[in-house]
């Protein structure tokens, strides 16, 4: 049984941004704002009453800030998923045997799952809320080449380096140092405008080169990155100037990408007379359901919780303790 308490529905309704794990929260929001750009008038105002007049860059860093509370525990599965080198995150799927990992899920599968409510008008506006402000800042994730990143060192988490002097490690560097350390002029702006100042810098980009982006889906973005995070495993400690300008230039990339790929896809859901949509999304969508199903069972999505559970339910006690 799922317990949705008055102070449970809140903590939902609130997006007070706190700091944050991925991207950090100059990167997430840097995704809000480029999709906004490309969001269509209709979908920008749908997109605005779900959200309940929040912006995308205002909602894309609540995700993080719910997972620090014990009846939100269990989404923080939800923030990555960890394919092998060289191995497609279809190909991963199929191998995902161990049912506790089935239990827990992915960045991946929780982004169909919140997919499925935002677009179903069945969906409660607090379910669709919920969903939406997961997608947007999942969608950040999976772009994030060490939120697929390698089990063994739980995504670069378990590799320290020292960073311009400062203690850190090899996630948190992609996380927002990279950023940090190529733009140090956006510290003496407030935090909101750090984002928007960032997105307008890198948004350099010509608009063939944009709509070329607008293909694939979440798996396929997911082995995007998993190709991305490869090479920079090696370098960090030689020449720190030298890693920063050969990779800085791809966390660019990669966060325009789930801006604008943000964008097509919320303008494809409402509004499909857009002149900027994901292209083919739904055979997209429907073809990796399909798949999933197959490897993981007709109730794969079941599992994926997007709402927050009372760890002193006995049926959801379980997952919460994995």
């Amino acid at each position: 049984m799922l317990v949705r308490s008055l102070a449970l529905v809140l903590t939902v309704l609130s997006f007070s941004p706190i700091p944050v794990f991925a991207w950090g929260n100059i990167g997430h929001e840097a995704v809000g704002f480029i999709a906004e750009k490309a969001l269509s008038s209709r979908a920008k105002a749908k997109v605005k009453k779900i959200l309940d007049g929040q912006s995308l860059p205002e909602a894309s860093t609540w995700a993080d800030t719910v997972r620090r509370h014990e009846e939100w525990r269990h989404t923080a599965w939800y923030h990555f998923t960890k394919v092998p080198d060289g191995v497609s995150y279809q190909s991963f799927l199929s191998s995902m045997n161990s049912p506790v990992d089935r239990a827990r899920g992915d960045v991946v599968l929780a982004l169909v799952k919140a997919e499925n409510i935002v677009t179903s008008e069945s969906s409660s506006p607090e379910a669709r809320k919920m969903a939406l402000a997961f997608l947007i800042h999942f969608i950040g994730d999976i772009h994030q080449p060490f939120h697929s990143g390698r089990d063994e060192d739980k995504g670069g988490n378990q590799i320290s380096l020292v960073w311009q002097g400062e203690e850190t490690n090899l996630h948190s560097l992609w996380d927002s140092s990279l950023i940090r350390s190529s733009f140090p002029a956006l510290d003496s702006l407030p935090p909101l405008e750090q984002a928007e100042a960032y997105a307008a810098a890198i948004d350099t980009i010509s608009p063939s080169q944009r709509r070329a982006w607008l293909r694939g889906y979440f798996d396929t973005w997911t082995d995007e990155s998993v190709s991305a995070r490869v090479r920079p495993y090696e370098g960090f400690a030689r020449n720190q100037e030298q890693y920063r300008r050969n990779y800085i230039e791809v966390v660019n990339r990669r966060i325009l990408q789930a801006g604008y790929r943000l964008g097509a896809l919320l303008n494809s859901y409402f509004d499909p007379a857009a002149s900027t949509l994901l292209q083919g999304w739904a055979n997209s969508a429907r073809a990796f359901d399909g798949r999933a199903k197959s490897a993981l069972g007709s109730t794969y999505l079941n599992r994926i919780l997007l709402n927050p559970i009372s760890k002193a339910d006995p049926e959801t006690q379980a997952l919460l303790s994995l």
